[in-house]
């Protein structure tokens, strides 16, 4: 390894994808259409845990489906990282509909996965009084900024809080957040109390086509 001095009290190599004087590069992957899994998200996410020691993987996932398949491909990789599914919350999609199955459940659970059900933070009671008295909450106003550069980007930020809030993801340490197949992040989460303190640092995959079906895969 070729060290170079300490700047600022960091020091820095000049691998590739490493801090060299304050900057670094980082791949990108960025998809034209929607994909139709979610195994190269995956793959990209996995490959960066496994240079940056990330140790938690946080996915917005409504049936565990791509939590699932996470949890299989990192077991094959031998990587010991922790599979956060974020589901939609009981009654989403109707009043007391579970899109989340108990045999999923189960699977995920005997993986050691951890399994997130909550009210969202970004669009949840905001929407009914949206929907019944008109207007435009804080909460969507964020929710539409995110929009304008994916909607991936929204909902891999939504579950990062859920999972802060709930406590299966700390606070103080980087983990990635996937959504939809086609978005994956490197974060620094935070408790929805706390949203200012929440960082978006990388971008491991990205969507470059629009999307506005706000559903989670």
């Amino acid at each position: 390894m070729n060290l170079q001095k300490p700047v600022n009290g960091l020091t820095y190599h000049n691998e590739k994808g490493v801090k060299q004087m304050g900057n670094y590069l980082r791949e990108t992957l960025y998809y034209e259409e929607h994909p139709d899994s979610p195994d190269r998200t995956l793959e990209a996410i996995f490959k960066r845990a496994e240079e940056t020691k990330i140790g938690y993987l946080v996915t917005a996932s409504a049936s565990g489906g791509t939590a699932l398949r996470a949890s299989e491909l990192a077991e094959e990789r031998g990587l010991g990282i922790q599979i956060v599914c974020v589901a939609n919350p009981v009654g989403w999609t109707g009043p007391g509909v579970n899109v989340m199955k108990e045999k999923t459940r189960s699977a995920l659970l005997d993986r050691g996965v951890k399994v997130v059900q909550g009210s969202r933070p970004l669009n949840g009671i905001d929407m009914a009084f949206q929907e019944k008295m008109g207007g435009v909450s804080i909460a969507t106003s964020i929710l539409e900024a995110y929009l304008r550069v994916s909607e991936g980007m929204f909902h891999a930020i939504q579950v990062a809080i859920m999972a802060a809030d709930t406590g299966a993801v700390p606070t103080d340490e980087d983990i990635v957040a996937e959504a939809l197949y086609d978005t994956a992040l490197v974060v620094r989460p935070a408790n929805v109390r706390n949203f200012f303190d929440f960082n978006v640092k990388e971008i491991i995959a990205l969507a470059t086509y629009p999307t506005n079906k706000l559903t989670w895969e």
